[in-house]
């Protein structure tokens, strides 16, 4: 059974998961280097790989909390930003920082 086949039973039969495990974390890996993509323009037309949802689903049910604490702010996420690299709090939120003031 290939990976796609496993997460898709594992979806449809939580009981399933744990086999499952190694596929959802290559497919995560995958989808981290652009190996792979949730949605693809096919045609003209967006497709949803409804497989690799699945997996990231199923990466929710199956990853670990990671506590990242910056200052005052304590923050458990399952998923790390683009492959694995989260430095700042800002970043896990997607917060930009200030814009500089205009020079006259």
């Amino acid at each position: 059974m290939n990976d796609r086949a496993r997460i898709e039973a594992a979806y449809a039969d939580l009981d399933l998961i744990e086999d499952a495990a190694g596929p959802v974390g290559r497919t995560i890996a995958a989808l981290d280097q652009g190996e792979i993509r949730v949605a693809e323009k096919i045609d003209g037309e967006w497709v949803v790989n409804e497989w690799v949802k699945e997996a990231i689903l199923l990466y929710f049910r199956l990853a670990e909390l990671e506590t990242s604490e910056v200052g005052p702010v304590v923050s458990q996420v399952r998923i790390r930003g683009r492959q694995g690299y989260v430095t700042t709090f800002g970043e896990l939120c997607g917060v930009l920082p200030p814009r500089p003031p205009s020079q006259p």
